[in-house]
């Protein structure tokens, strides 16, 4: 079922504790936003971090979607260090996610 976030949580769960699959950045942003899906902010950076800790770089869209995540809820502070972040590691928002941040204010 689209959008189950308890059956994606423990499908995760057994991939990452199993070794059963090869861990990608496709992965990793899918379960990224499980989370945001499940509004579960400190889980999806949580797991943002620790795709570095097991050899994945996030890439562009795994960062635009906690970010936007964490504008949409007002987590500004938040919002602001994965932006830090984002340009620390030469990301910048996309024109579509710098428009829909402007209709946010």
């Amino acid at each position: 079922m689209i959008g189950d976030v308890k059956a994606g949580k423990l499908l995760w769960d057994y991939m990452s504790v199993q070794n059963s699959c090869k861990l990608d950045v496709e992965l990793y942003y899918s379960i990224i936003y499980l989370y945001t899906f499940g509004q579960d902010a400190d889980r999806a950076r949580i797991t943002l971090d620790e795709m570095v800790f097991k050899g994945v770089f996030p890439d562009s869209e795994s960062y635009h979607i906690l970010f936007q995540f964490l504008i949409k809820i007002k987590n500004f502070r938040e919002a602001q260090h994965i932006f830090t972040e984002m340009v620390k590691n030469k990301f910048v928002p996309t024109h579509a996610v710098v428009v829909w941040l402007l209709g946010c204010l």
